[in-house]
């Protein structure tokens, strides 16, 4: 019987990509805007969810399974 989570293996890379990306993206911002870092998050923080979200929203990179960006207001407020 094949092992069929081998399947998935590209998704979780294009997944990491963007989560480190988005995090990459932002750290700049976070530091200027709100004087901290990434060690600082809380999802208690709205304005370092925002810049979060917004960095999201503007990832744009060729993954394995597509290529990958996201739509402004794709995502949940």
């Amino acid at each position: 019987m094949k092992n069929t989570s081998d399947l998935y293996v590209p998704f979780v890379f294009d997944a990491m990509w963007t989560i480190a990306l988005t995090l990459n993206n932002s750290m700049h911002e976070i530091k200027t805007t709100l004087n901290k870092s990434l060690a600082d998050f809380t999802f208690k923080d709205s304005t370092m969810v925002q810049i979060l979200k917004k960095t999201l929203e503007n990832v744009n990179f060729q993954g394995i399974t597509v290529k990958s960006f996201f739509f402004r207001g794709a995502l949940p407020d």
